[in-house]
């Protein structure tokens, strides 16, 4: 029978060694969990199936028509959809009331996709786009730059707007002679 020689000062190294990988390991996947690092691309681009971690970002990425999906949470971000043609903006909430008598209403946070900031839809007509629908959105403590002004057909469904200290726009422009519909439905505006 062979001797079985084990040096006590290298056994003790190496599981050392692999003791602390696991645990930096085991720390990382932690982290990751607790704070959301993992998933933290949640803006999702329904049209193209990307990701992005904003929904400024998820805008600039998209082609015209395409529809974003931003899940329930607190966006604070400055959002301009200039140049943008026919995007839809679902939140959370999207396809469900906010109007008169409904659950939501402007005291609903929860599973709300809540947009705090501006949002611009660019300067002088040239930068408006042709076309644009939110629905399903919170819009908290809103300034607008230049409010909301498209030159095409807007639709605001399911949104609850609740302001408190600017003012609520919507233009809708075109040429003379050209028929513009703004479709504002289901939906709770409240201005303090």
């Amino acid at each position: 029978m062979k001797d079985l020689m084990i040096d006590s000062n290298q056994f003790i190294h190496e599981f050392a060694m692999k003791n602390n990988l696991l645990k930096t390991i085991w720390t990382l996947i932690l982290l990751f969990g607790i704070f959301g690092l993992a998933t933290a691309q949640d803006v999702h681009n329904q049209t193209q199936n990307t990701f992005h971690f904003t929904i400024q970002e998820a805008i600039d990425d998209a082609n015209d028509n395409d529809v974003i999906f931003a899940p329930a949470g607190t966006y604070t971000e400055n959002i301009s959809f200039a140049g943008k043609n026919g995007l839809v903006l679902r939140g959370q909430q999207h396809g469900v009331s906010a109007g008169p008598g409904e659950a939501r209403d402007d005291s609903s946070v929860v599973d709300e996709t809540i947009i705090d900031g501006t949002i611009t839809t660019g300067s002088g007509t040239s930068g408006w786009p042709d076309g644009l629908t939110l629905d399903g959105l919170r819009l908290e403590n809103m300034s607008f730059s230049s409010a909301i002004r498209v030159r095409g057909d807007v639709v605001i469904t399911n949104v609850i707007a609740h302001f408190t200290s600017t003012y609520f726009m919507i233009s809708v422009a075109g040429n003379v002679g050209m028929e513009r519909n703004l479709t504002l439905s289901n939906s709770n505006i409240n201005g303090q």
